[in-house]
């Protein structure tokens, strides 16, 4: 979508008034259009397509949404909203139950992750050997691992990371490199130390940060 595009108000459902006297972000949600959060000034769409989330920054003027799309650049962002968020997939684990590929697990992605969040070994796209368990079906997988596979094969949808360990966080970061990455959080995750590699979003504020000092603060006004 190229800057001036233009989205009458009444097809969005906003009421002008309202939407000026909005002073914090707020969470907004249409049957036709999926979800956005939006400020006195500005909207963050989030458009399915065949492949992800598309990120457009828009701006209102004299009752019409103006796309502007100055922020999309070729950089991956990580991009989370913090709190209830009801488009968002909450019971990852039977959605992937229900929704995995045979190709998701013998991905290198899946392999890496199994063993490291698992600390098992990918046999085949229906065996898993667990150093514990035994051989086990991807079923069997910890939640973690389930949540993360979710994100790099299912772009389509946002996924509670709130299931995830902080030992998934690098994985997070590491898909976010890769491709723009959207994540729910109803809780405050641990990035690491040291300064992120990608740039992370806030969907709440709409603010850019680039290390848990400056995340903190900011998430701590929702969980």
């Amino acid at each position: 979508m190229s800057k001036g595009s233009a989205f009458p108000i009444s097809a969005l459902q906003i009421n002008c008034a309202e939407w000026k006297n909005h002073y914090r972000l707020q969470y907004i949600q249409f049957r036709h259009l999926g979800w956005f959060s939006s400020d006195q000034t500005g909207l963050v769409f989030f458009i399915k397509s065949q492949r992800a989330f598309c990120v457009l920054f828009c701006e209102w003027k004299e009752g019409t949404i103006i796309a502007n799309d100055s922020h999309l650049r070729g950089d991956t962002m990580l991009n989370i909203y913090f709190g209830d968020m009801p488009e968002a997939v909450y019971n990852t684990s039977v959605y992937f139950n229900y929704t995995y590929e045979d190709e998701w697990l013998t991905s290198d992605f899946a392999k890496e992750v199994i063993k490291k969040i698992d600390k098992s070994d990918v046999k085949g796209p229906h065996a898993v050997e667990s150093p514990v368990l035994g051989v086990i079906s991807p079923e069997k997988l910890s939640g973690g691992t389930k949540t993360l596979l979710l994100m790099a094969n299912d772009p389509e949808k946002v996924f509670n990371a709130s299931t995830c360990g902080d030992n998934c966080a690098p994985f997070i970061l590491k898909l976010a490199k890769k491709k723009n990455l959207t994540i729910n959080l109803r809780h405050l995750m641990d990035f690491g130390k040291k300064k992120f590699p990608v740039d992370v979003k806030v969907l709440n504020t709409g603010d850019v940060v680039h290390s848990m000092e400056e995340l903190m603060p900011i998430a701590f006004q929702f969980v």
